[in-house]
């Protein structure tokens, strides 16, 4: 790494600029050079047994802003032990004179650095106390937020007031955001409009190359891998899901391939507000590509590849079982091995042609933008043409159930007031006064919302729907999978 001097002051501009031209030190300002404040093997269990990373640092917000922090979630009053010896800053109820921060605790760390700890239930030092590393000093709560969860934020500097990554400190809270451990994979992408188009063996239009990241087991493998598609949102979107999704299926013996169907098309973080950006086809085709990348990998088993997303995911990890749709883009031998949806929008079908690959479905039943009563007709479609299906439904679970989160997202467009729609025998989507038989899917979802959309749905889910995802994925995916 290039050395850093920061603050250049008069007195030293001339030793900068021998730096500068010796391409030895970079002279900016306002740039801090810190020391890790944990060991390589501290593990988060030291900071907060039981806590696991709920948001990671950098992520988009769905309301557009940046997390400044790392949450850490976990039961209340779970203990929070001090990493170090610190001076306490603040203690105090009302921090910053606003009440979102909950009780907080603000440690100082030697010169290098300061940390905020927000939403604490209780804390136990009070300003000018010195606290030795293994201290306890508060307890997780959920004051100023609706969950139980801690904030963590971190600043160093020369007046310790420049944000950093809390992982850059403490190694252990350090993202999975940037997918360090995985291996990229390069597949291809297409543009088609209509699932008609892939049924007429049109699909191969406007080519583009993706990537997605693969995490594999330990060991030589060949290992069964779970394709993860994501929804309307960005896959960086769903990393606090990754971290605690991927080490379970790892002990599972299984492995995971982070797709993602935005970056190689430059779509941004989201299609929620307007999904004319990417058709169904094109995120269906998509999957089946990476299915195809993925098999010709030495380390993984092309007979044991299976396929879960989430809300939109969920219906590319339903369609994807669609025999004629898997023959029309990969021909005979190469299917996925299981399938788990998870809330997706259900459309209903006027056939029901699947390869034969189990099928479980993960319904949230208070979910107010994909609403489980549509998938529960298709499933009575199903079990009634003898496809092997199967669902596990989530009473007190919402929509985005595999996050710990309340929260209204007024500008999602929904279609939630509309009448389930069919997928007919020849691969068009028909609505009440709406198709996509035009063959534009942009013309179709305008219509759609011209005639029955909305704005406005609910996210919901806590740390037991959370927990039980995850059992309910390793348990499905171990039982189909590991054959």
């Amino acid at each position: 790494m290039t050395p850093i001097i920061s603050n250049c002051r008069k007195k030293i501009e001339f030793l900068c600029l021998l730096q500068r031209l010796a391409a030895v030190f970079i002279c900016l300002p306002s740039v801090a050079v810190f020391t890790p404040m944990a060991s390589a093997e501290t593990k988060l269990s030291n900071f907060i047994p039981g806590g696991y990373i709920a948001w990671p640092f950098g992520i988009t917000r769905g309301d557009g802003r940046t997390h400044n922090g790392v949450d850490v979630a976990a039961p209340k009053g779970t203990p929070i032990f001090a990493l170090g010896d610190a001076l306490v800053i603040e203690a105090t109820d009302l921090f910053r004179n606003e009440p979102r921060y909950g009780k907080t605790v603000v440690l100082q760390f030697g010169d290098e650095l300061l940390a905020w700890f927000t939403h604490l239930d209780t804390y136990s030092v009070k300003p000018g106390d010195r606290i030795s590393n293994g201290q306890i000093f508060g307890t997780v709560g959920n004051s100023g937020a609706k969950t139980y969860h801690i904030h963590i934020e971190t600043y160093v500097g020369p007046t310790l007031d420049q944000r950093v990554d809390p992982g850059t400190v403490w190694r252990f809270l350090h993202s999975a955001s940037h997918f360090q451990d995985m291996t990229v994979v390069k597949y291809k992408g297409y543009a088609p409009e209509t699932i008609a188009d892939i049924y007429n063996g049109e699909w191969q239009r406007n080519e583009v190359e993706l990537s997605g990241y693969l995490s594999l087991p330990n060991g030589d493998g060949p290992f069964p891998v779970v394709v993860a598609q994501h929804g309307s949102g960005h896959p960086k979107n769903l990393q606090s899901w990754w971290q605690y999704l991927i080490p379970a299926l790892h002990e599972a013996g299984i492995g995971v391939f982070i797709a993602n169907s935005y970056d190689g098309r430059g779509i941004g973080n989201t299609t929620a507000k307007d999904q004319r950006k990417l058709s169904k086809a094109a995120r269906i085709v998509d999957a089946l590509m990476a299915l195809r990348a993925l098999s010709r990998i030495p380390k993984v088993d092309p007979e044991r590849i299976g396929i879960t997303g989430y809300s939109f995911g969920g219906n590319v990890a339903f369609e994807s079982a669609d025999q004629r749709i898997v023959e029309s883009v990969l021909g005979q031998g190469l299917q996925f091995a299981a399938h788990l949806p998870v809330y997706p929008n259900c459309t209903l079908r006027e056939t029901a042609n699947m390869t034969g690959a189990p099928i479980k479905f993960l319904l949230g039943e208070l979910d107010d933008y994909t609403p489980a009563s549509i998938c529960h007709s298709l499933i009575d479609q199903l079990t009634k043409a003898d496809v092997a299906v199967s669902l596990s439904t989530y009473p007190d679970g919402g929509h985005g159930f595999v996050h710990i989160r309340d929260r209204f997202y007024k500008d999602a467009a929904t279609f939630t007031k509309c009448r389930p729609v069919t997928l007919t025998h020849d691969g068009y989507l028909q609505g009440e006064g709406f198709s996509d038989r035009s063959g534009s899917w942009a013309e179709y979802v305008a219509a759609a919302y011209r005639a029955c959309g909305t704005r406005g749905a609910h996210t919901l889910g806590t740390i037991e729907t959370r927990e039980r995802a995850r059992d309910d994925t390793v348990d499905f995916f171990r039982t189909t999978l590991r054959f």
